[in-house]
């Protein structure tokens, strides 16, 4: 089963179990019909707003994210951050993108319409992501966790200081205990 499960249906703060926020302000979410929505128009290096949440994973055992989002659009202005995980030993930020989604510490990227909704199935374990686009048995990007921490927690929102970015996030679920691969075809 899944450790943590958000369905967009409020705000993360006001969901449960509740998220904290992590950096900046609500005021630029909200949330209707089951889907929050981020539209991050501020240019200042303290716009943005993410979330955050422990929970049990371990780089040894490994852990899965499913996060279900679309960037309807994106102004770069420096590197935006919309998934974090964070594993007690390794975390890498990962941002989906309304062309790309990208591994940010590792510097790798795969070019996709973002504008469309897309299942992420992020995993990790040791020092290695895989992600996989859309529940395809193969993944999309393959990586080495670059960062160090200690801290074993999931972030997510629109971490994009001077940056813009008008992104929805349908669903997100955690698993702290392994990887786990898309289900067969």
């Amino acid at each position: 089963s899944w450790d943590t499960q958000y369905e967009g249906d409020a705000l993360p703060t006001a969901s449960s179990p509740s998220w904290k926020v992590l950096e900046g302000t609500e005021s630029w979410a909200s949330a209707s019909g089951g889907v929050l929505r981020i539209n991050d128009t501020g240019t200042g290096s303290s716009d943005r707003i993410r979330w955050w949440r422990n929970w049990d994973a371990t780089y040894t055992r490994g852990a899965t994210i499913l996060a279900r989002a679309r960037c309807a659009s994106y102004q770069a202005s420096g590197s935006i951050k919309n998934l974090t995980i964070e594993d007690g030993k390794y975390y890498e930020d990962f941002a989906f993108l309304s062309d790309r989604v990208r591994a940010n510490l590792s510097g790798t990227e795969w070019a996709l319409d973002g504008t469309q909704w897309h299942t992420y199935r992020i995993t990790v374990q040791a020092s290695q992501f895989k992600v996989y686009l859309d529940e395809m048995p193969t993944p999309i990007l393959i990586g080495n966790l670059p960062g160090a921490t200690q801290r074993t927690r999931i972030m997510f929102g629109s971490g994009s200081g001077p940056s813009q970015q008008d992104i929805f996030f349908d669903s997100l679920s955690a698993f702290s205990n392994g990887r786990v691969a898309p289900p067969p075809a």
